[in-house]
This record gives structure tokens, C-alpha cells and sequence, in this order.
């Protein structure tokens, strides 16, 4: 009993030693501290407070504490963040836990992150990844208007995904809270049908066909695995690995209308789609591999393992880029039919007469810089007129884009043709002399006289007349190069239509 005695009085003097040594250390602290709260840093310096407001003003300002465990509530033992904890918890009896000696150090903030990683909680990152999918959703409604009916109709299938997106990811973050049938079975389903509203979205916007039911076949048998795996037979690991593979099916079948557009350079917005969707079948794969592989026994969907939070944390994010990206897809759009629209007839596809002026003026300059031949062709459909008044003026557009197609086919690829007039078109032939350019004329003057039109149930015949014209040496102006094509064309009309003449032998024809 002495022995005993004198254990507890050494035992009670090291503890008055460590208390002293704690509050110089505490003192030393509070001269770096800022200004706020003086009056409880001076109580807690001097002693004065409770033993539960001591203990708590520490945690909170991240001071190396000397605690007695009858004093501190299990709770404190698991702070590692820095967060106040409640004057209160010295109030309940406390409990030896994870095996602690009865007086110990308690060490938070920087002193404890040398020891412990700090983990991110998943629960906060899925309801972020909510938040984010419900601004994204409201950006995606908010900007529909300015856009073309296709794009609007490939965004209300992205906005629906987002909608989807948004109640999978509240679902998720209501694990352990709500029933297993909404939290897992609903939550897992819901998340994948959203990636397939992504998918429906993009293939809207490459306008392929949706092959729905290919899109949707994961989706039900996702469900239906999801059900039998919760309420019958429990078994987490394999929900992930269902999760996992329906997932990657699905993300697959967003790649294909993209396929290949890194390879030739394609436009941004689409290479962030694509890196974002490869980067989200690797990161589930690597997930479901060292879950599946791993020593350690899957603890669930809210394990703070790096893996988990991760795999999560990318799952969480993937959706904004992959809307970032679906986003610049449809500005690059728009821009690209901005252009067409001021370079391109909206009709026939040809250039319009002034990207058609700026295009020949800019073959004159290069053929004169390299001392190189240059040919313009006139060509214009005889008796247009009669067309229209006989067929209609959609037969008569539709003639225009037979002659148009029939151009294309006869040219090569450095060649260009533009509209110039109601049923008028300039060819300009760089490097080709008149000779070759008359051999080109009347090919593409046979290819349009000898297949007529077919138009409902009518058979639309139209010819073309051509004018010739090689650029003169000492010619420094495309205007002139055309008129003299120009005259070439009428010459033709006059001498019976459905005809090539050259500039260089036009005699005095008959009218």
C-alpha cells in the first residue's frame, strides 16, 4: 500500500512538471497569436479557465496540449483538422480508448499532420460534384437560345444528363442515410443513365444515330444487378465491379462519334471531351483493379483509401470537363458556321463573290510572283429561266446544286469555284495554261449535258455555256481576266449555247 502510494505521488509530480512545462510553452504561443479573443488567451495562459474551455481554446488554436483523460472526451482523440471542439464534451465521463496510457499529449494541427495523413471526406466531394452539375445545367439552359436547332436539341439532352447527374450525386451523398434502394440501387442507376443522356447529347452534335437501346442496355442491367446485389444478396465488391463495367461500356459509346479527331488535329473543345472520358475508363479500371486485387477488403463507397477518394474526386469533376468541353464543341460550331456563312453560298456550297475575289486576287499575285499560267472558267446554265417557269424555283435551286455537285467532281483539289450571279460560277484553274483549261471545260461540260435531273417525278435536261480565259503575261488584274472569260461565255451563247469557247479565238459571232 506505501509502494502504491508513493507510484501515485511520483506519478503526480511528473504530471505538475508536464502541466508547468505545457503552460510556458502555451505562454511562448500566445505572443505569436493575433489580437482576437485576449481575454480567454490570457484565462487559458494564466490557468484561470476550466479545464474544458483550457482544452478546447488549445485544440482550436492548434497548441500541443497536456490533457488528462478524464477531462477530454473520446471525440478529441480523432481531431486532426484544427476544429474547435465544444466546451460541453468535458462535461460526459470520459472513456479509455484505442488502448491510451491515463495521462498522455494530445498533439493537433501541424504538430499531428507529421504523423497522419489528412483524408478528404468523399461525402463532401459527391455533393460538391452535385452543386457543380446544377450550375453547369442552369449555364447550359441560360445559353440554348443563341445557338442552331440541331445544337439546342444535342444541349436539352446534355441538360437533362446534368438534371440526372445532379440526383445521383445527392443520392450518393445521402449514404447511410437514406435507404439502400435510393442511396445504391437508384444512385448507381441515375449515375449511369446521365452519362448516357452525355452520350445521346454528343451523338445529337455529330448528328449519327443514337443507337439508344445500346446506350440503354447497361443502364437496365446495371438496375436490375444493383437490386439483387443490395437487398438480396449484399455484396459490395461486386456492385463496384457491375458499377464499373456498365460504366466503361457507356463511356466507350460517348468515344465513338469523336473517334479520331485527336489523331487529325481536331478542334479543342472535342480533345477535352475525348482526354476526359479516356482519363475516367482508366482511372474506374485502376479503381476496380485494386479493389478487386488489393490486400485490403473493400470497406464501401465512403472508404477515405486514396484509390476510393480519387477515383470519386475525378468521377465528381469528370462531368464539368466534359461540359467545358461539350461547350467549346458548340462554340467552335457556331464560329465555323459564322464563317461559312460569310465565305460559302448558303445554297450551292460554292464561295460567295467576295471570298471568290479575295481567292483569285490571291492566285494572280502567286502566278505572277512565280511567273506561273492561270485559267478562269465562266460557266452559266442555259435557259434557266424556262427551268423555273416550267419546273418551279426549287427545281431551278435544285439545278444549281447539280451543277455545283458536277464542278466539284471535275475539279481538283487546288482548284476553287465560286457563285458569282443568280446561275453564274467562276472556276479559277492556278497553274494550268488555256489549252489544259479548255480539255477541263469541256469535261465538265459533257458530265452535265449528258445525265439530266431527276426532280419528283420529272426529268429536269440543262446544259452549261463556258468561257475560257489564261491570264496574259503583263495582266495584273483578275477583273480583267474575268470579263475577257466572261465575253468567252456569251460568244458561246450566241454560237448556239451548250458550248466552250476561249477568250483567245473569240471571232465575230452571229448573234
Amino acid at each position: 500500500m506505501q509502494q502504491r502510494r508513493s507510484e501515485d505521488s511520483n506519478q503526480s509530480s511528473e504530471l505538475a512538471w508536464m502541466q508547468c512545462q505545457c503552460r510556458e510553452i502555451t505562454k511562448q504561443m500566445l505572443k505569436q497569436m493575433h489580437p482576437p479573443q485576449q481575454s480567454q488567451k490570457r484565462d487559458c495562459a494564466q490557468g484561470r479557465a476550466t479545464q474544458p474551455a483550457r482544452i478546447a481554446f488549445l485544440l482550436r488554436y492548434r497548441i500541443p496540449v497536456l490533457v488528462d483523460e478524464r477531462y477530454v472526451h473520446h471525440q478529441h482523440l480523432g481531431l486532426m483538422s484544427g476544429f474547435a471542439s465544444s466546451a460541453m464534451a468535458g462535461r460526459s465521463r470520459s472513456r479509455r480508448c484505442l488502448g491510451l496510457p491515463y495521462r498522455y499529449i494530445a498533439v493537433v494541427g501541424p504538430f499531428a499532420a507529421q504523423g497522419e495523413r489528412m483524408s478528404l471526406d468523399v461525402r463532401t466531394v459527391v455533393l460538391l460534384g452535385s452543386l457543380m452539375a446544377a450550375a453547369l445545367a442552369l449555364i447550359l439552359v441560360c445559353a440554348q437560345g443563341r445557338y442552331a436547332r440541331l445544337l439546342r436539341e444535342s444541349m436539352t439532352l446534355w441538360v437533362r444528363g446534368l438534371v440526372t447527374l445532379l440526383l445521383a450525386q445527392v443520392l450518393f451523398g445521402l449514404r447511410d442515410v437514406a435507404p439502400d434502394l435510393l442511396s445504391i440501387v437508384l444512385a448507381n442507376t441515375l449515375m449511369a443513365a446521365a452519362f448516357v443522356g452525355f452520350a445521346l447529347g454528343l451523338r445529337r452534335f455529330a448528328g449519327v444515330k443514337p443507337q439508344a437501346w445500346l446506350l440503354w442496355l447497361p443502364v437496365v442491367l446495371m438496375a436490375a444487378a444493383m437490386y439483387v446485389l443490395t437487398a438480396l444478396y449484399p455484396n459490395y465488391l461486386a456492385r463496384m465491379v457491375v458499377f464499373s463495367v456498365g460504366m466503361v461500356w457507356i463511356l466507350a459509346l460517348m468515344l465513338r462519334p469523336l473517334v479520331g479527331s485527336l489523331h487529325r488535329g481536331g478542334p479543342v473543345g472535342q480533345q477535352v471531351v475525348m482526354v476526359s472520358i479516356i482519363a475516367a475508363i482508366t482511372i474506374i479500371l485502376v479503381r476496380m483493379m485494386v479493389l478487386v486485387l488489393g490486400p485490403a477488403p473493400a470497406a464501401g463507397l465512403l472508404d477515405n483509401s486514396l484509390v476510393n477518394t480519387a477515383a470519386l474526386a475525378y468521377m465528381s469533376v469528370a462531368p464539368v470537363l466534359i461540359t467545358v468541353g461539350f461547350l467549346l464543341m458548340c462554340n467552335e460550331r457556331l464560329m465555323d458556321d459564322a464563317v461559312r456563312l460569310s465565305t460559302l453560298d448558303a445554297l450551292t456550297g460554292a464561295y460567295s463573290r467576295r471570298a471568290l475575289t479575295d481567292l483569285s486576287e490571291r492566285a494572280l499575285a502567286e502566278a505572277r510572283r512565280y511567273r506561273r499560267p492561270l485559267s478562269v472558267l465562266m460557266v452559266d446554265a442555259d435557259h434557266f429561266k424556262q427551268v423555273n417557269d416550267t419546273y418551279g424555283h426549287s427545281a431551278g435551286d435544285a439545278v444549281l446544286v447539280e451543277i455545283m455537285s458536277r464542278l466539284k467532281a471535275s475539279l481538283r483539289t487546288e482548284d476553287f469555284v465560286g457563285r458569282i450571279g443568280g446561275e453564274e460560277f467562276l472556276v479559277v484553274l492556278p497553274a494550268t495554261p488555256e489549252e489544259e483549261a479548255l480539255r477541263v471545260a469541256s469535261r465538265i461540260r459533257e458530265r452535265i449535258a449528258n445525265k439530266t435531273l431527276v426532280y419528283g417525278r420529272e426529268e429536269i435536261p440543262f446544259t452549261v455555256s463556258i468561257g475560257v480565259a489564261e491570264r496574259d503575261p503583263g495582266e495584273a488584274n483578275i477583273d480583267l481576266l474575268i470579263k475577257r472569260a466572261d465575253d468567252a461565255m456569251y460568244a458561246a451563247k450566241r454560237a448556239g449555247r451548250n458550248r466552250v469557247f476561249a477568250a483567245s479565238a473569240i471571232n465575230d459571232v452571229p448573234d
